[in-house]
């Protein structure tokens, strides 16, 4: 794999470059405060030739099925902040059905039903081989395997970036096992000690 995607996951990247123009994603079916809406995914092609993809944040989506949300994405070379997050798959949803359906669209923004990397960035680099470097060490076969999520509005071309909280990783949560089992521990001999000083006062 080329990155251990455990390891940098939630991790804050700096990323100059541009977005990819008329190539907008967005997610379907995301709920924020109890309003449908969409996530905004962008390609972003860094200076030095880095494909990622951007997640811009969340926007509310028109009570009609068929309107799509209008996306307005910079042109120029902008430095982004944010966060890397591994994108959850659904195994119900065949991934060859997430881009297919709208490969001789011309709508843009295309509605996808999750982020499947691999099938992305497939369908990315048949619509625009002469715009994306892909060197040897990330083949469209073993796509980079995060979302960078923008870290505020107040960046170009953001939505509502109000993420919810990222889940502890693995190796937090086993820390807070060690601490929680040592207190036991500790707890257990101070119980035992006054146990038995009272069964045997001093005199």
């Amino acid at each position: 794999a080329l990155l251990d995607k455990d390891l940098f996951t939630d991790r804050k990247v700096v990323l100059t470059g541009r977005y990819l123009q008329n190539m907008d994603f967005v997610l379907d079916n995301q709920v924020h405060q109890g309003h449908n809406g969409y996530q905004v995914i962008t390609p972003f092609i860094t200076q030095d030739g880095l494909g990622v993809l951007v997640n811009r944040g969340w926007l509310l989506a028109s009570p009609f099925r068929e309107q799509l949300p209008v996306i307005t994405t910079p042109s120029q070379t902008i430095t982004l902040y944010g966060r890397t997050h591994l994108a959850q798959q659904n195994r119900f949803i065949p991934s060859q059905s997430l881009v297919s359906q709208n490969t001789t669209s011309t709508t843009r923004p295309l509605r996808i039903q999750q982020i499947d990397m691999q099938a992305l960035w497939q369908f990315l680099a048949s619509q625009i081989k002469d715009k994306l470097k892909i060197s040897s060490s990330m083949q469209v076969s073993e796509p980079f395997p995060y979302v960078v999520r923008l870290s505020s509005n107040e960046q170009q071309g953001a939505y509502n970036t109000d993420w919810p909280q990222s889940r502890m990783n693995a190796s937090r949560h086993m820390g807070y096992a060690v601490q929680w089992f040592a207190l036991a521990i500790v707890l257990i001999l101070l119980t035992a000690r006054a146990l038995r000083q009272s069964r045997h006062p001093q005199p």
